[in-house]
């Protein structure tokens, strides 16, 4: 059963709602995203399939930051455009996913698991903070040396090698342009991602504000 709470004001639209997952919406917000798969894994012509898909939805649907797609889930930081819920967004990107890897493979049935993570993403700071964890993810995993030459990587801006050069690896992932977009609305910055005051209202599930990604 899906439980679903609406705030609304001036300058935000913020709900959340629970499946096995809490989930919150804040309209105008980026969100770090994790998907995974639901058995087996996924091979190097794979991931570039699913990699292309996402990178497809961008301008139209959404915003891409960053994408990571490793052997067994994937990580994004997006913004969906005015219009698009994240749930949309989700609903296309794993539904048409899933149709060419079962074309691919031979094969039918569910590919990705049905539900996902997601957080509000409250500064430029945290972009950082997440894009760093993103960029290493498949250096740890054995799947690449240089993070910035993985098949599976997206970061905006990379097409040019402007944004990030190789050499910028091991320092602060350099999305300096991230420092001047409205990550969250203004109004947000300085709160945990809970409205003041929410947290007793069973609105954020207790220690959330604190949740990082599995």
């Amino acid at each position: 059963m899906t439980e679903v709470c609406t705030l609304s004001s001036d300058d935000t639209d913020f709900e959340t709602y629970r499946r096995r997952l809490p989930h919150w919406r804040m309209r105008g917000a980026t969100y770090f995203v994790t998907f995974c798969i639901s058995r087996g894994g996924l091979n190097a012509e794979e991931r570039r399939v699913v990699l292309d898909h996402i990178c497809s939805g961008d301008p139209d649907y959404y915003e891409l930051r960053a994408a990571t797609v490793l052997d067994d889930h994937v990580h994004m930081i997006l913004r969906p455009n005015s219009g698009f819920t994240l749930r949309r967004i989700m609903k296309g990107i794993k539904g048409v996913s899933a149709r060419e890897l079962n074309r691919m493979r031979h094969t039918r049935g569910t590919v990705w698991q049905d539900e996902y993570y997601d957080r509000i993403l409250r500064d430029a700071d945290e972009v950082r903070e997440k894009v760093r964890y993103m960029l290493y993810n498949a250096v740890e995993r054995g799947l690449a040396r240089d993070p910035w030459e993985y098949d599976g990587w997206y970061y905006y801006g990379m097409a040019d090698k402007n944004v990030c050069p190789t050499s910028m690896a091991d320092k602060n992932v350099c999305p300096t342009s991230m420092a001047d977009k409205n990550v969250c609305p203004t109004s947000m910055v300085d709160k945990n991602v809970c409205p003041t005051g929410m947290a007793d209202k069973n609105v954020c599930p207790t220690g959330m504000a604190d949740k990082r990604e599995r």
